[in-house]
């Protein structure tokens, strides 16, 4: 299924760092973490000042805000309209998108400070990365994942910050659901973190909602009872790493228009089942990094990479045979494939939605003129109040 000036990796930026370095440095990272999280969690939403806008999704947008008692402090700011939420039944979603983001302190998932509410809308207070995402890299910077020495390590540079952001949620008990390039953010400093928890759940054994993105969908997601737990994470993982190399999704989609989601699905799911395809893949990749996205490709969950934790995929031969060092990633000392151009500066965007109000998709929170108001009976109750 396709879709459509940075400097490589060096080699030596594999090598292994010296530990005692490492641990300072990993200790370092965690104290200024703290210390802007402390700093998020305090800040009034009357000190925020709006710079640019970020995106828009279905229940709202995002915007680059600063803090006007101390310049030069960035966020991103997240607005949902209270009104969707509610007619899309998913109050409970973000409620519980909220408490996961609570537990994150992991520099590869994005950091959340605190929230606001007010008579329309709910906000997330996050931190902002503006690298864009791993899909706007591979289409707009192929020469990163292709060009890159030895082969295939760019690629692998983001599949190891992917699998120790997994194996910090799976270890809060968070199973993600949703990993596509598109929720692999890069930052300032050119490493990935992934983003947008709207579809996670806590999970003690297994869930059976039937959701995702079909591309990236497992098998035991996709067939019912729909029953899955944390291997559809590394199922989507290997999708991802597939698509870095190769520029297109794994499975074969058979032409179905993707407005027709539910054909869709089950032309992927017939493909799953067919041996994998690889002749897209580029001939210079090896058969270990080979063996990587076809483990994690694997049918049966039993059978996957993955099925033993994180640490089974962390010390698969791929990563060893490059000499990937996850305490120095951890750390951040490892030289990234690239490193974005950042812009805090305003871009007229702000300016542009104020001046066509209608662009906002009707984000705007005012009263349905319908009078279409009536709570849905699956709307938690109170469910403000976490806010």
């Amino acid at each position: 299924m396709t879709r459509s000036t940075s400097s490589r990796m060096e080699s030596e930026s594999w090598m292994p760092w010296i530990s005692s370095s490492t641990s300072y440095y990993q200790k370092q990272e965690e104290n200024e973490t703290g210390q802007k999280q402390c700093h998020g969690q305090e800040i009034p939403f009357e000190r925020l000042r709006a710079k640019k806008l970020l995106g828009e999704g279905g229940f709202g947008r995002v915007t680059l805000v600063e803090d006007t008692l101390l310049q030069g402090e960035m966020y991103a700011l997240k607005r949902m309209s209270k009104r969707l939420l509610e007619e899309e039944d998913m109050t409970r979603r973000v409620v519980a998108e909220k408490e996961m983001m609570c537990l994150n302190v992991s520099p590869f998932v994005i950091t959340f400070f605190r929230s606001f509410k007010d008579e329309h809308f709910v906000y997330f207070l996050m931190e902002p990365v503006l690298g864009g995402h791993l899909l706007q890299a591979k289409d707009n910077m192929p020469e990163i994942f292709c060009r890159d020495s030895p082969r295939g390590s760019a690629t692998c540079f983001y599949a190891a910050c992917i699998t120790t952001a997994l194996e910090h949620l799976h270890g809060h008990h968070i199973l993600y659901r949703d990993m596509k390039c598109e929720n692999v953010l890069i930052d300032a400093r050119g490493y990935a973190k992934v983003c947008d928890l709207g579809f996670a759940r806590f999970c003690l054994n297994r869930c059976s909602t039937f959701l995702g993105t079909p591309a990236y969908m497992a098998p035991e997601m996709i067939d019912k009872p729909h029953k899955h737990d944390f291997m559809v994470d590394w199922w989507a993982l290997g999708t991802v790493v597939f698509e870095l190399l190769t520029g297109k999704t794994p499975f074969d989609d058979e032409g179905v228009d993707e407005d027709d989601p539910w054909n869709l699905v089950k032309a992927i799911r017939r493909s799953q089942d067919k041996p994998l395809n690889e002749q897209a893949v580029p001939r210079d990749i090896n058969q270990i990094a080979r063996s990587f996205f076809r483990e994690l490709l694997v049918v049966s969950p039993s059978r996957r990479l993955g099925h033993r934790g994180a640490e089974q995929v962390k010390t698969h031969p791929w990563f060893r045979s490059l000499k990937f060092d996850f305490d120095a990633l951890l750390a951040q000392r490892l030289r990234p494939p690239f490193c974005p151009d950042i812009s805090y500066e305003d871009d007229g965007s702000l300016a542009e939605e104020a001046a066509y109000p209608g662009s906002a998709g009707g984000l705007d929170g005012a009263p349905d003129p319908h009078g279409l108001q009536r709570k849905p009976t699956g709307t938690l109750c109170g469910w403000e109040e976490h806010f």
